[in-house]
């Protein structure tokens, strides 16, 4: 898996920490992964095969290619269906406080 991170830019810093990518392909990719809370809200663009995320049930969703998620209250079980392609904006925690 190759994992590359970003520095945003200084205009965007305060509501930005970082900005990353995720790339791998599916020989070398984890079968599943597991997304502990940290905090953090995300948005998050899949340009490569779509990810699959577990429900308590054992059942699976296809994840959007592209959506926001919050602030995780518990770790989520996400699996790749084919070769990983992905963009990450994390906000900053304390971004919620703006008023």
């Amino acid at each position: 898996m190759d994992r590359q991170i970003y520095e945003p830019h200084t205009d965007l810093s305060a509501l930005v920490e970082c900005y990353w990518t995720l790339e791998s392909p599916k020989e070398t990719t984890p079968l599943k992964n597991t997304i502990v809370p940290d905090g953090r809200m995300k948005m998050i663009f899949h340009y490569g095969d779509p990810y699959k995320r577990y429900t308590d049930n054992g059942d699976s969703i296809v994840l959007p290619k592209c959506f926001v998620i919050g602030q995780l209250t518990r770790p989520l079980e996400v699996a790749p269906t084919g070769e990983t392609g992905t963009f990450f904006v994390c906000f900053r925690k304390y971004l919620y406080c703006i008023s």
